[in-house]
């Protein structure tokens, strides 16, 4: 299935992983969120939710893609926060992965195995950027 996008009424991006979540699925989700500079510095933050994921199907090459991707928007908007939750095993081992690859300036980035510690973390590191 897609990964659901939606853009928050606070300055964040929504991204919500469902069912069976592919490599190339994932990179054209984050190509449409960062389609121009302009769209990358109003982000505040983009919360990548992967509760609903039952498999993932995404390579290592693909995943390297993905953090070099979000790299490149850091380079263009230092603030972006990113968070992410991951409650099964291998997706979080999939978002961890992902996190080891991005390359300086990495962005603020913490993975998360359930909804509730994540909004809390978000909420007080926004506050902390505002």
């Amino acid at each position: 299935m897609p990964v659901k996008h939606d853009v928050t009424s606070d300055g964040g991006i929504l991204h919500e992983g469902l069912g069976i979540l592919t490599g190339a699925e994932c990179l054209d989700a984050l190509r449409a969120t960062y389609s121009s500079d302009e769209t990358i510095r109003a982000i505040r933050y983009r919360l990548v939710d992967l509760t609903a994921v039952e498999r993932v199907e995404i390579s290592e090459n693909e995943v390297i893609q993905i953090a070099t991707i979000d790299s490149d928007a850091v380079r263009i908007n230092p603030d972006m926060i990113i968070a992410a939750v991951a409650p099964a095993d291998v997706v979080f081992g999939m978002v961890r992965m992902w996190q080891a690859y991005l390359m300086e300036p990495a962005p603020k980035f913490e993975v998360f195995r359930s909804m509730e510690p994540c909004r809390e973390w978000l909420s007080a590191t926004l506050r902390d950027h505002a």
